[in-house]
Parts: structure tokens; sequence; C-alpha cells
């Protein structure tokens, strides 16, 4: 189980890959640690389990205000990429984003931490995210 040292879930996709690989729910176990009760989940059934993960996310563009203009999907691209949050088109970076606004962000499951990371790689290769520099309107 993962629990930060303030006995929060963790940040980026470490609640979602916790659900989608072992079936914990993070927040539920952290929630049952506080008020004294036992975990919902069966250690035996996590020493058998067998599964590799991890999340990529790329920041907002270096020049902003920038707004979105094309950005490439990676299901059905690389393997072990399972789900995706991209910025619409359209959308306009501000300089704000961090993890919600962010220039794309991946979950990855593997047969093993060697193939997560050779699929890290290679979204970082194939990921496309196009960002037009917005005018600023001066004395706006």
């Amino acid at each position: 189980m993962f629990l930060e040292v303030g006995l929060r879930p963790g940040g980026a996709g470490v609640p979602f890959l916790h659900r989608d690989l072992f079936g914990i729910d993070l927040y539920c176990e952290a929630v049952r640690t506080t008020i004294g009760l036992p975990p919902l989940t069966d250690e035996a059934v996590l020493s058998r389990t067998e599964a590799a993960g991890g999340w990529l996310v790329f920041p907002e563009p270096r020049t902003v205000p920038a707004r979105v203009t094309a950005r490439d999907s990676l299901v059905g691209v690389v393997p072990e990429v399972y789900a995706e949050a991209l910025p619409a088109n359209g959308h306009v970076f501000d300089g704000d984003g961090g993890y919600d606004h962010a220039g794309g962000r991946f979950l990855l499951r593997g047969t093993s931490q060697a193939a997560v990371r050779r699929a890290v790689q290679e979204a970082i290769v194939r990921y496309r995210l196009v960002a037009e520099p917005v005018a600023v309107e001066v004395g706006a």
C-alpha cells in the first residue's frame, strides 16, 4: 500500500493506479487507517498480485499564453497506455496549469516495470502537443 507520511493517498496517478492495478481504494484505506479500522484489502491477495504501472505527465508549453491546436492520443498507439487526459483543442494555457491542466497525462500498465519504463520512453517520443502563442492585448 502507498500512503505518504501525511497519510494522504498520494498525488498524480498514484490512487488511480492502485485502484486499477490492485483493486485498492487508497482514499478508503486512508480513512479506515485514520479511524482505526483494518484494511479492506487482504495482504495475502496483494502478495500474489503481479502488476506494473506508472504515469506520465507533460507540462504546459514553455511560452504562455498558448492555445492548443493539435494533440495526439496515445491510447491504442502505445499498448501500455490505458487512460489519458488531454487538453482540448482550443484550450489556452496560462502558466497556472499544474497537474489538472497539464499538457497531457497518461496512465500505463504492463507486464513488468521494464515494459512500463519502455512504454514511458515511447510515449515521450510519440506524444505531440501543438500550441500556438496567443497575442496579449496591451493595456487590457
